[in-house]
């Protein structure tokens, strides 16, 4: 009859539901090959996805931090140190990152050609670049210091430092201002808006420089 015909011309004239995709709806995140469930987006990523995100996992306590800077004063082998960044790294305070850098430079003394070489040092770098922005002025000019020292090349890290340093400069030591300076010259970066903030910061504070930090800055 023309109803029934009417009724399943309707039915067929009618899209099927569309179907949900099996699991938790995804949001993508920065990193294009890593989907997280929005149910979860709350929750702290892990060491693992935190490294494939590009960024540091959640720090560790402060006891847990003091602890690691402890052992990094007592253990005296650049090996000893990087495996201790290895292991617990992704967890350490900007503090223990710079003091990492710090001591890796000093105990690679002689060692340097295996220090640029030391696929731990390039993760230091990366680490520390990541964590510039978070860095007080110390640790900013020790890690600068740490790595021209070192001569490890090491570009996107001295970048992130000269960005994070320039509205910092102002409360530099004159050590750290000299150190900065030495650091960036003896690197063989060109940071020209750094080193316009270092001599109006260290204009009017030469007197407080010694003679070797007078000599660094000006040979800088």
């Amino acid at each position: 009859p023309p109803a029934a015909r009417r009724d399943a011309n309707a039915r067929s004239n009618q899209r099927p539901p569309p179907q949900r995709p099996a699991g938790r709806p995804c949001a993508r995140s920065p990193d294009d090959d890593i989907l997280v469930p929005r149910a979860d987006r709350s929750r702290r990523p892990t060491a693992h996805e935190s490294r494939r995100l590009g960024g540091p996992a959640a720090e560790a306590p402060r006891q847990r931090q003091i602890a690691w800077g402890k052992q990094m004063s007592r253990d005296a082998t650049v090996d000893a140190i990087l495996a201790l960044f290895a292991t617990d790294g992704g967890r350490f305070s900007t503090r223990n990152l710079a003091t990492t850098a710090h001591r890796v430079a000093k105990l690679g003394g002689r060692r340097r050609d295996l220090v640029r070489r030391d696929p731990r040092v390039r993760a230091l770098s990366d680490a520390c670049a990541r964590r510039a922005p978070d860095f007080n002025p110390q640790d900013l000019a020790n890690t600068a210091w740490a790595f021209a020292t070192a001569g490890v090349a090491a570009p996107r890290l001295f970048d992130a430092i000269a960005r994070a340093a320039r509205p910092l400069v102002v409360e530099f030591t004159p050590q750290g201002l000299a150190n900065t300076a030495w650091a960036f010259a003896t690197a063989g970066v060109d940071a020209p808006r750094l080193f316009d903030a270092i001599a109006k910061a260290a204009q009017p504070r030469l007197g407080e420089f010694n003679p070797q930090e007078l000599a660094n800055t000006a040979w800088a």
